[in-house]
């Protein structure tokens, strides 16, 4: 597994550049995706702490961000991640797949029925892996089609390390969206429970000490999972996963003090 960290640095003001943030932008180009873009991508090393304490230097604000790179064997015994399912409007009109909806994809999440699809091939691949879950054979013009509905989740809630924004979702009152910086903690006994399952939500996230009821709520996989299912992660299908994080891992044992200087971000 390879960490990346992307620094989202705040080099414009109401009035232009900031002071110091040309500077720092072309110190650091060689790790910018491109100019138009204000965030730094640095692998573990010199670079980072150097572009670290410059930031501090220059009182430029800035969020830090955790990526997690992996190769498909590193998956296998990986002990869960964040699933991100495209989610489209209309992919189940009752029972019947749309396949207008779909755009030549294999999988997604109807937004409606909050209900999983899959083309059959896929199904196939990951169904060994899958427990407390309810598949379900759909009508379709065109191939073998399944929806899937998952019921397990998580015991313990999600420990989010570094929220950057929490707000009340305004369609479900009482639940809460979140921004952070990609360090989620899941508990040792979820972590089999993960294993079992091979997917299930994470309906409740403790932020600052505090448990909040989540929505909508993620869906997490196990690495047996995303190992069986990795070759089909391409084209229209390719999806995005984070990692979750260990309480023993080095990256979960503190919030990063790093994450906002110069009066936050």
């Amino acid at each position: 597994m390879e960490t990346l960290h992307i620094l989202e640095v705040e080099l414009y003001g109401d009035t232009g550049i900031l002071p110091g943030a040309a500077e720092f932008a072309a110190a650091y180009e060689p790790y910018r995706p491109g100019p138009p873009l204000t965030n730094f991508v640095f692998p573990d090393g010199a670079a980072l702490e150097s572009a670290l304490a410059d930031l501090a230097a220059r009182a430029l604000a800035y969020q830090h961000i955790y990526t997690f790179k992996f190769r498909r064997a590193e998956l296998l015994d990986y002990p869960g991640f964040g699933f991100g399912l495209p989610c489209l409007y209309d992919v189940l009109l009752g029972e019947q797949v749309n396949l207008n909806a779909l755009k030549k994809r294999e999988m997604a999440l109807d937004y409606a029925s909050g209900r999983l699809v899959f083309a059959a091939r896929i199904r196939d691949a990951i169904a060994p892996f899958i427990a407390d879950a309810h598949w379900r054979a759909l009508e379709s013009a065109a191939g073998q089609w399944f929806s899937l509905e998952v019921q397990a989740t998580l015991r313990d809630p999600l420990v989010i390390l570094q929220p950057f924004e929490v707000t009340e979702n305004a369609q479900r009152p009482g639940t809460y969206r979140l921004i952070y910086d990609g360090r989620a903690v899941i508990s040792e006994r979820d972590i089999e429970t993960l294993r079992r399952c091979g997917l299930c939500y994470a309906d409740r996230m403790t932020v600052n000490g505090v448990t909040l009821p989540r929505h909508p709520m993620p869906l997490l996989a196990s690495g047996r999972l995303l190992h069986a299912l990795h070759p089909f992660l391409k084209g229209r299908d390719k999806t995005e996963f984070s990692a979750l994080l260990t309480a023993s891992h080095p990256l979960a044992q503190a919030a990063d003090t790093t994450t906002n200087n110069a009066g936050g971000a």
